[in-house]
């Protein structure tokens, strides 16, 4: 009942009329002093009166229903809002703009008096808040009428909890993906990455530099000892690497891979010191050079850093 909200206090941002294949929903803005309000209404909705009807019944349809659209418009993956009966890891971004209070201050009191998991760490991302807590969808739902709504709720990536499985189960992942890897045509595009070498052997990149891996260090060879450059071309290769990871059917790659190797790990005093700039100018051209003898198109991008002694 549309027409009630402003006589509520609450505002109507937006509706979509209900069509053949979907229903009717509206996006209302509720201001902080009416959420306590508006989560009692519902809250009643379950609550039958004396004739045994429920209350506030021309308000609200379906409290399973509104708690979840409102977890939906929250909701920022691209897979569905999981089952809120299974406990999860939930990843919370909160605006401190929103309350005066700390959200997370609001989280922790909140979870220890349901038992909840969270996350011993909150970190700020931007102008955002972010932390993450294990209880099922449904007592999330709690959240949404204190000032520890979140403004964004997401998944927590798989790759932040790969470190803390079993390292047996980690290369079983890594060799299930290596088969289902589709590497890109030789002559398609290729990113460039000017680093510390790459690891041309391992088995999620082997398919993909196509013998373009070189060193414009006197003494050194483009094999990745630091282990840097080799993450930057996992980085440039995959981009969202859980993806891949949870993905079942073939992964297939657009462009391939050049390493210039740039940046020594060796720890080696040089006999005629040269600057990250010729250094990046040289790797730059090399790859230039060898993509031409290759015949390869290449759109090129790199990782030019430079040791904290560079004079950039």
């Amino acid at each position: 009942m549309l027409e009630r909200l402003d006589s509520a206090g609450l505002t109507l941002m937006s509706s979509h009329p209900q069509t053949d294949d979907r229903q009717q929903d509206a996006l209302v803005w509720i201001p902080f002093d009416k959420v306590s309000s508006f989560a009692q209404r519902i809250t009643a909705f379950t609550e039958d009166t004396d004739g045994g009807n429920p209350q506030q019944a021309t308000l609200v349809a379906n409290m399973e229903k509104i708690h979840r659209a409102l977890l939906e418009n929250l909701w920022q993956e691209r897979q569905e809002l999981p089952p809120l009966d299974e406990e999860r890891w939930w990843e919370l971004w909160f605006d401190p703009r929103i309350s005066p209070t700390d959200p997370v201050l609001t989280l922790r009191a909140l979870a220890g008096e349901r038992q909840w998991q969270v996350s011993d760490r909150a970190i700020h991302v931007g102008e955002r808040l972010v932390a993450h807590v294990a209880t099922t969808g449904d007592e999330l739902t709690l959240l949404l009428a204190t000032n520890a709504c979140p403004a964004e709720i997401r998944r927590p990536t798989f790759a932040e909890g790969l470190y803390a499985v079993d390292r047996a189960f980690r290369v079983d992942l890594v060799e299930d993906l290596a088969q289902r890897i589709k590497p890109a045509d030789p002559q398609a595009p290729a990113v460039c990455i000017l680093d510390t070498g790459i690891a041309q052997e391992h088995a999620l990149l082997k398919p993909s530099p196509h013998k373009r891996a070189y060193c414009v260090l006197p003494g050194s060879t483009p094999a990745d000892r630091h282990g840097h450059g080799t993450q930057m071309a996992g980085l440039a290769l995959f981009g969202d690497f859980a993806s891949a990871l949870e993905s079942q059917g073939p992964v297939g790659l657009s462009h391939g891979l050049e390493s210039v190797k740039i940046l020594d790990d060796g720890h080696r005093p040089a006999t005629s010191p040269r600057t990250c700039a010729e250094t990046t100018a040289n790797a730059v051209a090399t790859a230039e050079i060898r993509a031409a003898e290759h015949g390869a198109g290449a759109a090129r991008s790199g990782d030019p850093a430079c040791p904290s002694t560079s004079p950039w």
